[in-house]
């Protein structure tokens, strides 16, 4: 994917920041926990996911992390799940789900975030968590109406192209969502009354140590730097981009190389999925579902 210029724009300041929140937005699920007779119990509760949004073969979609719906795994003691396992086990039940599109420059507040139907599109959303393969990504299909609301409010897809970026960039950096920087709401009537603030991270693309396994297909590691932020938990969905600066024709170039999905904190090391591994398995399930679908549908009209 061939990046759109920026000029006179620092890859280090509040403005680069700012200029790449078009492309950036967050998936927030509203629910509520279920007792063992599917009976609501508790308050209302909000969980929130870095994403992207992108343009494949022209088709939009909300771009996050693959363990967003597909997880079963322990830490810290504690089982998590993924939103289809949690669904599947009736132990939630989701209100409401939502899409905030507005933190890029032309973003308007007022017109509040784009509501999604969320059942209607997560039959259609393409999802991997794969550990072995190093691929943890999930591609969200946004309907006419969906792209017409997030264009309303400023969002420019990141066009992802039959090239991809080779060679070695002078900065990389991650755009996203961390924990860190979230605000629950404080209301128990309202629980979408809460904040998030988009930040970045800069950091140094390193090889793994001995100690992590490394995935089968190729990957994505930075190292963050001694004097950058303690964690970046919460960014797991948020678009890798490599960062190049032509100070003789005063230009940044951004390109999206891969997906964040995985976090060692005692390493301080950020793992991605890249962007050519990704868009082979979309394409891949995507011509399976065609082909299952157009099966029914001979199916069909021989009962007919």
């Amino acid at each position: 994917m061939e990046s759109p210029e920026l000029a006179p724009i620092d890859p280090n300041d509040q403005a680069f920041l700012d200029y790449l929140g078009k492309h950036l937005g967050v998936l927030a699920v509203e629910y509520v926990d279920l007792d063992a007779n599917a009976n609501p119990k508790g308050p209302r509760q909000i969980l929130s996911y870095s994403g992207f949004f992108a343009v494949l073969d022209g088709q939009w979609y909300f771009v996050t992390a693959g363990h967003v719906f597909d997880r079963d795994d322990e830490k810290d003691g504690k089982r998590l799940v993924g939103l289809v396992q949690a669904l599947r086990a009736s132990a939630i039940g989701i209100t409401s789900a939502m899409i905030c599109d507005f933190f890029g420059p032309d973003a308007k507040l007022e017109g509040g975030p784009t509501i999604i139907d969320f059942p209607d599109v997560l039959k259609d959303t393409i999802y991997v968590n794969d550990e072995i393969l190093g691929l943890d990504f999930a591609f969200m299909p946004l309907r006419d109406w969906y792209v017409t609301s997030v264009k309303g409010n400023g969002v420019e897809p990141l066009e992802i192209a039959k090239k991809y970026y080779k060679g070695k960039a002078q900065k990389y950096v991650v755009i996203g969502f961390p924990d860190e920087e979230k605000r629950p709401s404080n209301d128990p009537r309202n629980a979408q009354d809460g904040s998030v603030r988009l930040c970045f991270l800069r950091m140094d693309k390193c090889r793994l140590p001995r100690n992590l396994r490394k995935p089968k297909l190729p990957y994505f590691a930075a190292k963050l730097p001694d004097e950058g932020p303690n964690s970046a938990e919460g960014f797991s969905g948020s678009p890798v981009f490599a960062v190049d600066v032509d100070l003789k024709k005063n230009r940044t170039y951004y390109t999206l190389i891969g997906i964040d999905y995985s976090w060692f904190d005692d390493e301080k090391i950020v793992m991605g999925c890249l962007l050519k591994g990704v868009v082979a398995q979309v394409r891949k399930r995507l011509k399976k579902s065609k082909a299952k679908a157009k099966a029914r549908n001979k199916t069909k009209g021989k009962r007919k």
